[in-house]
C-alpha cells in the first residue's frame, strides 16, 4: 500500500521520486490482498500489478532514502545493510503496524495512516537529487 499511496501522490504532486516497496518477510511474488486493494485504492492508487519482494541490498542502495514501517525492519536494515543505514527512517515514529491477514478495517487503518504520513514526507522533502 505504501508504494502505491506514495506513486499516487507523488504523480499528483509533480515530483519526480518513485517508491519501490520490499518487505523482510514478504512472499516473492504475492499479490496484495484485497483489503490492500480496496484501502489504497481509496487513496488513489491501484495496487492490483503489484507483487511483492524481499529485501535486497541492491534495491536498498539503489534508493535515495528508505522508507520503514517498523522498528524491526529499520533494526534489520542497520545489521544486514549497515552501509544503507544513513537514508533509512521511520515512516511514522511511531511504526505502522502490518494488517497482514486483518479485517478491512485494519487495512483501511494502515492505508490512512500510511497516506498522512507520506504527505508529511512529501511536504518536508526536497526531492530535486532523488
Amino acid at each position: 500500500m505504501a508504494e502505491g499511496i506514495f506513486n499516487a501522490l507523488a504523480r499528483e504532486r509533480g515530483v519526480q521520486a518513485r517508491a519501490q516497496s520490499c518487505g523482510i518477510y514478504a512472499s516473492e511474488g504475492t499479490q496484495a490482498s484485497s483489503g490492500a486493494l480496496r484501502a489504497a485504492a481509496e487513496y488513489g492508487a491501484d495496487i492490483s500489478a503489484h507483487r511483492a519482494r524481499q529485501a535486497a541490498k541492491e534495491l536498498m542502495r539503489s534508493a535515495g532514502r528508505i522508507y520503514c514501517m517498523s522498528g524491526a525492519h529499520l533494526d534489520w536494515i542497520k545489521s544486514h545493510a549497515p552501509d544503507c543505514a544513513g537514508k533509512a527512517a521511520l515512516l511514522d515514529p511511531e511504526g505502522i503496524s502490518d494488517p497482514f491477514g486483518g479485517i478491512d478495517e485494519d487495512y483501511e487503518r494502515t492505508a490512512e495512516r500510511i497516506y498522512d504520513r507520506i504527505c508529511v514526507v512529501l511536504d518536508e522533502t526536497e526531492w530535486g537529487d532523488v
